[in-house]
């Protein structure tokens, strides 16, 4: 009988979905179970006999290879002891927990063993009438590894309280893993006081990134919940932005505010459509300006913003000024500027010694300054806090006082508009803002050399134009939790998938 088809009764006597993986599938099965044989023992003696394993996930059990070709394997060798005398214990039950070994009991001197065990982080777990059960981590990475488990003996001489307490103490007693960005350079046992690591057992498998915490349950909780926290400020957030420039009120001329993909379904040609002017602002904030008027959030595999941005691309409508990407850490501020300096006045500098006057000028930078600080919360949603500063200079004509330089200089106050919001999001989705103006003016004059040089009839042979122009500025933002295994370089491709 192929594995498939045994899995598939299995699964209907035991009620509990059990698949293969695909290259065990077609495997030949070949097993006899007497009558009330339990699941459990079934799988057991199943991965034992063909070197497959029984993995628990949601909802499901899966059975795979071992990967024996992949890693090195090891044996275990261990020895109880008590833990009031100090003596080698007989025959208590030691469970490897590694999803396929079976338990086995210590002989007269307190010896067990397992062998051929995969390279890897395991609990095993120590049970004995009379006693309150223990457990000991252990990295099985080289040929022979061995491991002590020390035994104390439950004192309480009433035998059904004797056997509550045991079982409460037992089921008190969990194991805990977390996967934790920042395990090589981390020091787990010096971070707690002797009292809160007082029984508590750790172990870090630093290629997998994982910490092991075994122990009594609320110990264990407390920690792993700490150790999350903790983590959940070394992570780091990748923030791409892309500013938009775009000819005013095109998008209100064309009859719509954005085309969006939405949560319609995927067509065959993986094209969908929608309307975005109907969705729910997730940031209100505090609002210094109206030039700000839209702030959403949307996220969705099929956008077709991107669609509409290429066309208008083509036909010189909207330009992408800039695709600017920082990485910070959760809760740490980061700053994207997009700015130039200008003239805005001179300095004047008077020399006594000699007479003379110097003109120095006076630059300062003006454009779009953003802020963000985003923040991991616990679902791995962030909190993106957005203070965005849009600055021009208002210029003024002035003339110098000093009749020797008649300097006709360019001065002026400094004109921004400020935004703050704070929008809720999921890891890869994007914010956009919009509404912001750009005016640009240029002045220019033609003129033929010589003849317009003329008093009078030159003017004949000049000419002056004068050119406005503005421009709607949408800035849109994505984030993007940086993963273990790191980051691309983030660009214009970061928003092709969106």
């Amino acid at each position: 009988m192929k594995l498939s088809d045994f899995l598939f009764y299995l699964s209907k006597e035991g009620k509990v979905e059990i698949i293969p993986e695909e290259s065990i599938k077609g495997k030949s099965v070949d097993i006899f179970c007497r009558e009330g044989t339990s699941l459990s023992k079934i799988l057991s003696m199943l991965c034992e006999s063909n070197e497959w394993r029984a993995e628990k996930e949601k909802g499901y059990i899966i059975i795979s290879p071992r990967n024996v070709e992949k890693q090195g394997r090891g044996n275990i060798t261990g020895r109880v002891s008590s833990l009031d005398y100090g003596e080698n214990m007989r025959g208590v039950k030691i469970t490897l927990l590694d999803g396929y070994s079976s338990p086995v009991s210590t002989n007269s001197d307190g010896i067990f063993r397992f062998e051929n065990i995969p390279y890897g982080v395991y609990f095993i777990r120590g049970e004995k009438d009379g006693y309150i059960m223990e457990g000991e981590m252990i990295d099985v990475n080289k040929r022979d590894n061995s491991v002590k488990i020390f035994m104390e003996r439950d004192y309480i001489k009433n035998k059904e309280k004797n056997i509550g307490n045991l079982k409460e103490k037992n089921d008190d007693f969990i194991i805990e893993k977390i996967k934790f960005s920042d395990i090589e350079t981390m020091d787990i046992e010096k971070m707690f006081e002797d009292e809160i690591r007082e029984g508590i057992n750790f172990s870090k498998s630093a290629d997998k990134g994982i910490i092991y915490i075994s122990g009594k349950k609320n110990k264990v909780l407390k920690i792993k919940k700490y150790l999350e926290d903790l983590d959940s400020h070394n992570k780091q957030v990748r923030i791409t932005a892309q500013i938009l420039d775009v000819t005013e009120n095109l998008f209100e001329d064309l009859g719509f505010s954005w085309l969006y993909g939405g949560n319609s379904n995927n067509e065959k040609n993986g094209i969908s459509t929608g309307v975005l002017t109907n969705s729910f602002v997730t940031g209100t904030g505090t609002l210094f300006s109206s030039v700000f008027s839209l702030v959403r959030n949307f996220n969705n595999d099929e956008d077709i913003l991107r669609m509409s941005f290429n066309l208008l691309e083509g036909t010189q409508d909207l330009t992408i000024s800039a695709v600017p990407s920082i990485v910070t850490t959760s809760g740490k501020e980061g700053v994207f500027k997009i700015t130039e300096e200008r003239i805005i006045g001179q300095e004047k500098t008077e020399n006594a010694d000699n007479g003379k006057t110097t003109y120095t000028p006076i630059f300062r930078e003006a454009g779009i300054i953003l802020n963000v600080t985003p923040e991991i919360m616990k679902d791995n949603s962030i909190v993106l806090k957005i203070n965005l500063e849009t600055s021009d200079f208002k210029m003024q004509n002035y003339i110098t006082d000093d009749e020797e330089n008649d300097y006709d200089g360019q001065g002026g106050s400094k004109v921004s508009r400020n935004l703050e919001t704070t929008v809720r999001m999921k890891d890869g989705d994007t914010v956009f803002i919009g509404g912001l103006k750009k005016g640009i003016i240029q002045n220019s004059e033609s003129r033929i050399p010589f003849i317009s040089s003329v008093p009078v009839v030159g003017e004949l042979f000049k000419n002056s134009s004068e050119r406005k122009e503005v421009t709607d500025l949408y800035i849109r933002l994505k984030v993007d939790i940086v993963k273990d295994g790191g980051f691309k370089d983030a660009g214009m491709n970061t928003f092709e998938n969106l």
